[in-house]
């Protein structure tokens, strides 16, 4: 939905549009319905407090997205805070950034990975059962998330997980529900993973990266591989942090929003104060959230110092995809580096049938494997996942990845070992390709216009 500023009245532009076109106006009925329409537009803004304005409202706000929830629906203990909110506005004292100093650590011989992945939608069970069979390792640390508002997923996770050992979860692997709503583009989805690295750090002192794992990718490699990947690049954290980009959706999706259980809406009359901060200093920056960071990163991220940031970016719209790179490229002192980010997903298709949602990368299926094959296998060596996989679709694929990590893990366990394998591997046969390999012109992965979004786990 868009707000009244935003767009203005759209429905009377278009009804005025037809009308002149085919000369009704000099009818008496249609300029009635005209008047009619333009008042309703004039007032739509103070019609929302009445339940038929609010329909009203909501049919010319019909196309917003992401989606916001209806006032009506608001949960009456956060309706104080609503109205303070639509009456003040963001807190003055949070518009002046300040982040911490960043306080160097001694280096560590910590050689451990954890896992930090959530688990939103039941259909997604079998793949994620399917990556932690690939993944797990005794010395490393697994902590999963579960979407507390799907009845039985958690219980369902768990029996998955522990097929392996008889139903028994190893010590090494938590589930977890969500402490706060899963759903992306909003605060509850961020506020999930910060509560989750807290928990990391405290239940786990033997890992050294953590890796943040969308629930529809799947490795390309072999822990051992990903383990001798990251101890030669210690200080170095995957991420990505890119410019702010003006001209991306998000920068103007600067509705105020307040979240509050598993409602979201717009706090009317208020805008989010990204000029602003900006103003005062701030640099924002945006990059996805499937990041591969260190633990002093992580233990940064968790500073309690940075709660005044958290408050304020809990009103952003796609926080997931702005709070993460900005913070970084606001460290005073930051002393690690940031390299490419170690998922790879494409977003060339943004037909409905290749995707998941509108702002979903294209699903990495069999038919389209001489598309997208190319493209990823030329970085190989450089990823750790791709994404979004579907099982039942992309069989062939996971079939030549299972039998590339079994292979890498045998390799690096064998008492020959010295240094990386060799990168001659097979191309894996596409179903709709026959016997032969198509020579393509391969299309821009983010062809123009295309959103770059890496959404949240669950989509």
């Amino acid at each position: 939905m868009l707000q009244w500023t935003d767009r203005g009245p759209w429905l009377l532009r278009l009804l005025l549009r037809w009308v002149a076109t085919n000369g009704l106006l000099r009818y008496r009925l249609v300029f009635v319905l005209v008047l009619g329409v333009a008042l309703l537009s004039l007032l739509a803004p103070l019609l929302r407090g009445w339940e038929g304005g609010e329909v009203w409202v909501h049919l010319r706000n019909e196309d917003e997205w992401p989606e916001l929830d209806p006032p009506s629906s608001l949960p009456r203990r956060c309706s104080a805070k609503h109205a303070a909110l639509e009456i003040a506005g963001v807190d003055p004292g949070l518009l002046r950034i300040n982040l911490p100093p960043w306080q160097p650590k001694p280096d560590s011989n910590r050689t451990g990975i954890a896992y930090l992945a959530p688990c939103g939608l039941p259909h997604r069970l079998g793949i994620v059962a399917r990556v932690f069979q690939q993944l797990y390792r005794p010395r490393d640390f697994f902590y999963y998330q579960v979407d507390r508002d799907r009845p039985g997923l958690r219980a369902a996770l768990v029996e998955r997980l522990g097929e392996p050992t008889n139903g028994l979860l190893p010590s090494n692997v938590v589930v977890a529900n969500m402490p706060h709503a899963g759903r992306v583009y909003y605060w509850g989805h961020t506020a999930n993973v910060f509560t989750a690295m807290h928990e990391m750090l405290r239940l786990s002192k033997d890992w050294q990266w953590v890796i943040h794992l969308h629930d529809g990718a799947y490795p390309v490699h072999a822990p051992e591989y990903m383990r001798q990947y990251l101890s030669e690049r210690r200080g170095v954290n995957f991420m990505e942090v890119d410019p702010w980009d003006a001209k991306h959706w998000q920068a103007s999706r600067l509705t105020m929003v307040h979240s509050c259980e598993a409602w979201v809406g717009r706090v009317s009359g208020q805008t989010f104060p990204q000029a602003e901060v900006t103003s005062n200093g701030f640099r924002w920056a945006q990059g996805g959230e499937w990041w591969a960071i260190t633990r002093e990163l992580a233990t940064y991220f968790v500073d309690d110092r940075l709660r005044p940031f958290l408050n304020l970016m809990q009103y952003r719209i796609n926080v997931e995809e702005i709070i993460w790179a900005s913070m970084v490229l606001n460290i005073p002192g930051f002393a690690q580096l940031v390299a490419n980010k170690l998922t790879w997903e494409t977003f060339w298709c943004k037909k409905e049938n290749c995707r998941d949602t509108r702002h979903s990368p294209t699903n990495l299926e069999d038919t389209l494997l001489d598309l997208y094959y190319p493209e990823f296998r030329s970085k190989l060596q450089d990823l750790f996942f791709v994404r979004t996989i579907t099982p039942q679709r992309s069989e062939h694929l996971l079939a030549w990845l299972d039998a590339r990590i079994l292979w890498e893990r045998n390799f690096f366990e064998s008492p020959n070992f010295t240094v990386f394998p060799p990168s001659g591997f097979s191309y894996p046969r596409s179903p709709s390709s026959g016997l032969r390999r198509k020579r393509i012109r391969q299309p821009s992965p983010h062809p123009k216009g295309a959103p770059r979004r890496a959404e949240g786990g669950g989509e």
